[in-house]
C-alpha cells in the first residue's frame, strides 16, 4: 500500500511493519521512509487522561529514519545519467 499525505495511524503503523526489513530485499525503503515520518508527526510526545501522564520516547523512529535516508542514499540514488530517457530509432539500431 503506497503511503501518502491522507495516510491514518494504524495504515501508516502498518506500511512501517511491512517494510522495515527493507536492507534485506523484504520491504520498500522508501514506504518505510514515509512510514516513519507519518508516525513522527501522527504519535503524540505526551498523552494525557483521567488515570494520568504517559510521555513517549520518539528516538527509536527518529533513528530508523536516518538510517533509511542512509540506505537510500547509499543504494537507491540514481546518478543523473541514468535519469536521462533515451529514445531509441529503428534506423541506428
Amino acid at each position: 500500500m503506497p503511503v501518502d499525505a491522507t495516510t491514518t495511524f494504524d495504515a501508516a503503523r502498518t506500511a512501517y511493519y511491512a517494510n522495515r526489513d527493507y536492507d534485506v530485499g523484504a520491504g520498500d525503503a522508501r514506504e518505510f521512509r514515509r512510514a516513519c515520518e507519518l508516525l513522527l508527526e501522527l504519535m503524540p510526545q505526551r498523552s494525557n487522561n483521567r488515570d494520568g501522564e504517559i510521555e513517549l520516547n520518539l528516538q527509536h523512529l527518529r533513528d530508523a529514519l536516518k538510517k533509511v535516508n542512509e540506505y537510500i542514499d547509499d543504494n537507491l540514488k540514481v546518478s543523473p545519467t541514468e535519469r536521462r530517457v533515451k529514445y531509441l530509432r529503428p534506423d541506428r539500431g
